[in-house]
């Protein structure tokens, strides 16, 4: 809201089926995703690049989330290198 100069609210309820802190990156994903509807909804117009440095406000691998696209991490995982690695196929068998 601040940064887009913006007064309409939204009220957001998220349900997590994951441990807090289980490092599969499902907050990040969250906070990247509700930034990026958020300027859909709002019409804010923010580039991904502005989205990007919001997002590492948030978490060092909010941006790779706000990218949408593999990326080799550096720093403190706020530095990004895209990267196209095959995809991988798994089955995950829980009886």
């Amino acid at each position: 809201q601040a940064t887009a100069k913006i007064t309409s609210g939204a009220i957001i309820q998220l349900e997590k089926n994951l441990p807090m802190g289980g490092g599969l990156g499902g907050g990040s994903s969250d906070a990247a995703t509700t930034l990026i509807a958020l300027n859909k909804l709002w019409q804010c117009g923010l580039t991904e690049d502005q989205l990007a440095a919001l997002g590492l406000q948030l978490g060092a691998d909010v941006p790779v989330f706000i990218r949408g696209h593999a990326a080799w991490a550096e720093g403190v995982g706020e530095i990004f290198t895209r990267i196209d690695p095959p995809e991988p196929w798994y089955l995950v068998i829980f009886p």
